[in-house]
């Protein structure tokens, strides 16, 4: 239960703050900690496509426990919304330019060596 918890609660709450941090500093064009929050963009990819384990492990748990007398499992609709949050931030998280993370006034032109053209 706590594995199951995690993935479906935790991991998409921490894409979604990491999603949301990289939106706000790249429209802010802001300079801070640009190399972590490269590799944050970098996590929050990678997990995008681990996501899916998780709906499957909830559909073969719900097909192999049926437990009459203590109580059942069903997805229903909960998996459905799920899928969608999982492809919704995969679609997010690939549509996002990491270029936007190095962009900022102190960068001019995305040089870093401080040479003009």
């Amino acid at each position: 239960a706590l594995i199951i918890f995690i993935a479906s609660m935790g991991v998409p709450a921490i894409k979604f703050f990491s999603l949301g941090l990289l939106l706000y500093t790249a429209q802010r064009r802001s300079s801070w900690a640009c190399r972590q929050r490269s590799q944050l963009y970098r996590g929050v990819e990678l997990i995008g496509y681990w996501s899916m384990l998780d709906v499957i492990v909830v559909a073969l748990v719900a097909a192999l426990v049926q437990l009459r007398g203590l109580g059942t499992i069903e997805p229903r609709p909960g998996i459905l919304f799920f899928g969608m949050v999982v492809v919704l931030t995969m679609f997010s998280a690939m549509s996002f330019d990491p270029r936007l993370i190095w962009d900022h006034p102190g960068n001019e032109g995305g040089r870093t060596d401080g040479a003009s053209e």
